[in-house]
């Protein structure tokens, strides 16, 4: 769901280009229209987290998941504040989290195999790429990802020909 409003396209485009103060203030003239929005919350979750700013991040994103307990995109943005925050952390718990509630959510299985990789389950990393790849499957990040899981297997052929397939 997306608040169909000037100000939040104002934000998107904002947030894409990296300014974030002028992000910030237009989804808070969103939240005045629609105060519930998850997805807003979630957007300023990241906007925080991209500014190192990990307190507010959290707050952002337990307040969408507040507001939508079902908005896998606030797990997801947990995690990566997690993983931001250490490669140690289990944010592998909130990936599954995400999937939980939205079974198609990519970035999720991506990420989660990037933890299963970190730490060498490779089972269930290559089983998370491979379903990423199975909803969608000329995604470059899975495909060079499963790459360089091969490549530390010593599967050079198959490593090389996900890499430039990626």
């Amino acid at each position: 769901p997306m608040p169909q409003t000037a100000a939040f396209d104002q934000a998107i485009e904002a947030y894409r280009a990296g300014r974030y103060a002028e992000a910030l203030a237009d989804l808070q003239q969103v939240l005045f229209v629609d105060p519930n929005s998850a997805q807003v919350y979630y957007i300023m979750g990241e906007i925080y987290r991209q500014q190192w700013k990990m307190a507010e991040a959290l707050d952002a994103y337990n307040k969408s998941i507040e507001l939508d307990p079902n908005f896998a995109p606030a797990y997801y943005g947990l995690a990566m504040r997690s993983k931001d925050m250490s490669a140690e952390n289990d944010y592998d718990k909130d990936l599954t989290r995400a999937i939980d509630r939205d079974p198609n959510f990519v970035p999720a299985y991506i990420e989660r195999a990037g933890y299963y990789s970190y730490h060498q389950n490779w089972e269930n990393a290559r089983s998370d790429l491979d379903l990423a790849l199975q909803l969608e499957p000329n995604n470059a990040l899975a495909l060079i990802r499963i790459g360089r899981m091969e490549i530390r297997l010593n599967e050079a052929d198959a490593a090389l020909d996900n890499i430039i397939r990626g």
